[in-house]
């Protein structure tokens, strides 16, 4: 696999920037070596010197570059951050919920788990109707929604060194 313009400049000086001297609690969990593989077996070969696990679906590395933020975003990462760390999670399950049906197969439209309309999604009455009170943008304000994060939640949520690699994103870089 080709590995991507961000990393192959070395934007990230080629290493996790996590050392012998960080605390033990960024140091990678040995007791079960066994889901140690499994998380690690996930994370793509071109990605490995630049982040580390760090414990459960968590991985850990300094490394705060915006390209490199959007690359662990395109692997499937949700990038979360601590004020020195980025801990890339990648859940090891997901829901996925399908907005259309699938297409029919040859037993006569069952999925792959012999259900009929797997693709369907029930949306409660109540719920259209409460959701009539919101409207979705995308890309309108992105100063607004981090200063709205902040203030619901803190700026545990969004520290300063994420925030500014998402707002290079945002705007196209």
């Amino acid at each position: 696999m080709k590995r991507p313009t961000a990393l192959r400049s070395g934007s990230c000086g080629g290493g996790t920037g996590i050392g012998k001297r960080e605390p033990e609690s960024y140091k990678s969990d040995k007791e079960d070596d066994a889901e140690e593989e499994e998380i690690s077996s996930l994370l793509p070969r071109y990605l490995s010197g630049q982040v580390k696990h760090y414990h459960g679906d968590f991985f850990a590395t300094r490394c705060f570059d915006p390209r490199f933020v959007a690359q662990l975003m395109v692997e499937g990462f949700l990038p979360i951050a601590t004020s020195r760390y980025l801990l890339p999670k990648l859940h090891q399950e997901r829901c996925v919920l399908r907005l259309s049906p699938p297409a029919p197969s040859r037993d006569g439209g069952a999925d792959a788990e012999g259900k009929r309309g797997g693709g369907e999604i029930h949306v409660p009455r109540s719920v259209r109707k409460k959701s009539r009170r919101f409207e979705m943008t995308l890309n309108r304000d992105f100063d607004g929604v981090v200063a709205g994060c902040h203030a619901q939640h803190g700026i545990n949520w969004l520290y300063p060194h994420a925030v500014e690699a998402f707002r290079y994103i945002h705007q196209g870089g």
